[in-house]
């Protein structure tokens, strides 16, 4: 199911949520996230002058990513209290048309843009990632003054 110009619902949630609930597995998902995700896309192939296809969970297409979107307690990183087990409202993503580092570094570079135009509050240092995926979230921060930046 087409979420959005380049997403779709399965790379949102896990299979067993999309196995169980099919098209309903939208309610386990935050729409202003999804929305900002295909935001992130739009502007990382402006900017960087090519297509930027961003990867969260591919399990549909024969990946290893089940649990990069919405996180169920059968994940092996499953916490109650993370971005991830809330309503989908945090993704893990990375890209073959561009590294993690180029990324990070495009999205600390238009944090305030970001901050105007997106539900994105929250990225993950990629020191805390071993360059492997982004991470952003839209977890709520009263008056923020810029993306916080979470380490472990």
């Amino acid at each position: 199911m087409k979420l959005t110009t380049n997403f779709k619902l399965q790379e949102f949630v896990p299979q067993s949520v999309f196995k169980q609930f099919g098209q309903s597995a939208t309610w386990f998902v935050n729409e202003p996230h999804i929305v900002s995700m295909q935001w992130l896309r739009d502007n990382l192939t402006k900017d960087f002058g090519k297509n930027i296809q961003l990867i969260v969970n591919n399990w549909d297409e024969g990946g290893p990513h089940h649990f990069r979107g919405l996180r169920t307690e059968k994940s092996l990183n499953f916490n109650p209290w993370s971005q991830h087990s809330y309503k989908c409202n945090a993704s893990d993503f990375d890209s073959p048309q561009a590294t993690v580092k180029e990324l990070y570094d495009w999205i600390i570079a238009n944090q305030r843009r970001i901050m105007h135009e997106t539900s994105f509050r929250a990225v993950e240092d990629i020191r805390d990632t071993k360059g492997q995926w982004v991470h952003l979230d839209s977890r709520w921060i009263p008056s923020p003054n810029g993306l916080l930046v979470v380490r472990k």
